[in-house]
């Protein structure tokens, strides 16, 4: 492709990824490069696929939560959060919640009734997180140059 990638995902035969040249809006193509097409009007922190759908945090719109129905594109907006680095693993959400110091919170969606509940999981200032099958490796906005483990029990 002849765009520039950020934060890409592989879904089934497409590539979905942050246009940075047009202000990290979502994108998709074809594995192979052809039928390149633009998901999102508006930014994006970060997006995730759950449940078949997309689930990203929108940047024009104070980093609330937003589903996108993958067949017909359509965007709507699910939880009001304040949230940045959106992440799943093994079934379950993360994110950053900006309105709690940047603590590290779980995020439970509910397409059915298109509601959300958060939990504060991390209560440290945190820059960045990394998930695995171990647990959860976290920056701590205090010691950046330290990482701290936390196990998922």
């Amino acid at each position: 492709s002849d765009n520039t990638f950020n934060n890409f995902i592989i879904n089934g035969d497409f590539i979905l990824f942050q246009n940075p040249n047009d202000q990290f809006k979502l994108y998709k193509v074809r594995i192979d490069g052809s039928e390149t097409e633009k998901i999102t009007d508006f930014s994006v922190d970060s997006y995730v696929i759950h449940e078949n759908v997309i689930l990203a945090i929108n940047s024009s719109d104070n980093n609330n939560l937003y589903s996108i129905d993958p067949s017909n594109l359509k965007a709507t907006r699910l939880f009001l959060m304040n949230g940045e680095n959106l992440k799943a693993f093994n079934g379950k959400l993360y994110f950053i919640n900006c309105d709690d110091s940047n603590y590290l919170y779980t995020l439970n969606v509910n397409l059915a009734d298109s509601t959300c509940t958060s939990n504060a999981l991390i209560k440290d200032s945190i820059s960045d997180y990394y998930l695995n099958e171990k647990g959860i490796f976290v920056n701590k906005n205090i010691t950046p140059n330290n990482i701290s483990y936390k196990s998922y029990n």
